[in-house]
């Protein structure tokens, strides 16, 4: 039976901890392979959090919190491998040992019935998205249960123009959220281990275990962190980053970070990622110009007078239909003819500015060609396999990212294969062949300049 009115315990009762902390300490979890192992994972994810905080509190000079970093057992050589090449003091331990240890000791009902659980899903052999963050929210909860400190999840960062961050500790059990009916897992703290409020909203997840379970914290009056602008924690000096809504129908994965509206992160994020993988892209890259248009009116004439200065264009009239434009050809179709959620991407009629964004076109594109076998759109190119991102690079059309990628030893001979819209035409190139296929002479410029650069008659001895 559990205690309905548990005491707190001293943490010196726990073997990760060999001593009392002098300072409050910050626990992450990752649950699932390593990001650079996995394609399906944004680059970084599992890291990039932990480390930039460790960065920042280790430059302050002042008291630095201990950061614990909690991941499957397997995968604790490569973490401390990584956590050492960046020059951060993180001790990562193994979610195994945790529950090992704790069946020993005090907590010994909680443990059992995390372990059952554990079981239960097939631990560590969780293999979707929703499946691990269910799991990681558990652990959460059991963590705090067991240890004290604050949980961050890995997508919390400190805030850039932030000087000094201040994790000295909360009166109580506290969760993060905007609104006291809204209240989340992703920022947390537990004043000590065994503390009371910690046990009950652990009982209530364990007892019905699934994702984004927020009713747990409902009825036991728990305070939220305080100063909360937004998604930034201003108080604590962080804020929370969406990498991904998980129920978007696209899931870009390893090419998160060459996505035409994150690609300027690409130089400080490549290092999470292994450059020469070979995987599908989702993106989607024109070969025509286009752009986002409004009209009062669906007549032809009046459609063919507005200020159209591309190629190719959408137009959103005032009765909620699409229509596609081609100029060379004059040539006007009804692609969409019902109120959609893309109609949010175009002018209105009070702001009727043409949109020329390209990551917004594209991605009206992206939506307006599904099914494939769709005509009427501007021409584009996507890939089918294989694609590496010196590849994505060149169809990005960003000569320094093919510089850098290059001087990181890219493998320039590795094959994508890539489908043209609406030609059907298919192509099996590498990087370099694909910037002379597309006529993108600039980077041809840049593939032969470094085929010169490496060549034997150009090495130094």
């Amino acid at each position: 039976m559990w205690d309905k009115t548990p005491k707190a315990e001293s943490v010196k009762s726990n073997i990760f901890f060999k001593e009392l902390e002098a300072s409050q300490i910050i626990h992450y979890a990752w649950i699932g392979p390593p990001t650079y192992q996995d394609e399906r994972a944004v680059p970084g994810h599992d890291i990039d959090g932990p480390i930039q905080l460790a960065q920042k509190l280790q430059s302050q000079g002042t008291r630095v919190n201990t950061i614990k970093f909690w991941c499957i057992k397997e995968h604790q050589d490569f973490y401390r491998s990584e956590f050492l090449k960046a020059k951060v003091d993180i001790q990562v331990c193994a979610i195994e040992d945790l529950v090992k240890h704790e069946l020993k000791g005090n907590l010994a009902e909680a443990a059992q019935q995390f372990k059952a659980y554990m079981e239960k899903v097939n631990f560590p052999k969780l293999t979707t998205v929703m499946k691990r963050v269910e799991f990681k929210d558990g652990f959460s909860l059991f963590l705090l249960l067991t240890q004290s400190g604050y949980f961050l999840d890995t997508n919390i960062l400190p805030l850039r123009n932030r000087k000094l961050l201040d994790f000295s500790g909360e009166k109580q059990f506290t969760t993060s959220g905007l609104r006291e009916w809204h209240r989340d897992f992703f920022l947390m703290y537990s004043p000590v281990v065994k503390d009371p409020t910690a046990m009950q909203v652990f009982k209530k997840w364990i007892e019905s275990p699934s994702f984004a379970n927020l009713d747990v914290f409902k009825d036991f009056n728990i305070p939220l962190i305080s100063n909360v602008t937004g998604s930034k924690y201003e108080r604590l000096g962080v804020e929370k980053i969406s990498y991904r809504s998980y129920g978007d129908r696209i899931e870009l994965g390893h090419f998160y970070w060459v996505h035409p509206d994150r690609v300027d992160c690409f130089l400080q994020k490549r290092v999470f990622a292994d450059i020469n993988r070979q995987s599908q892209s989702p993106n989607l890259y024109l070969l025509e110009s286009c752009s986002l248009h409004y009209s009062n009116s669906a007549d032809r004439d009046q459609l063919f007078s507005l200020p159209i200065q591309t190629e190719t264009a959408y137009v959103l009239s005032k009765k909620e239909k699409i229509y596609f434009i081609r100029l060379k050809g004059v040539q006007v179709v009804c692609v969409e003819d019902c109120l959609t959620n893309l109609q949010d991407y175009f002018p209105k009629e009070d702001k009727p500015k043409p949109i020329t964004d390209s990551a917004v076109t594209q991605m009206v594109v992206l939506h307006l060609t599904q099914p494939a076998s769709k005509l009427h759109h501007p021409r584009y190119i996507k890939n089918e396999k294989n694609a590496t991102y010196l590849h994505e690079a060149v169809l990005l059309q960003r000569a320094e990212m093919v510089q850098i990628l290059l001087a990181d030893g890219a493998n320039t001979d590795l094959r994508a294969t890539y489908r043209i819209f609406p030609d059907n035409q298919c192509i099996e190139v590498t990087a370099q062949e694909l910037a002379s296929y597309l006529n993108y002479s600039a980077l041809e410029e840049v593939f032969t300049n470094h085929s010169m650069s490496i060549s034997p008659g150009n090495k130094s001895f």
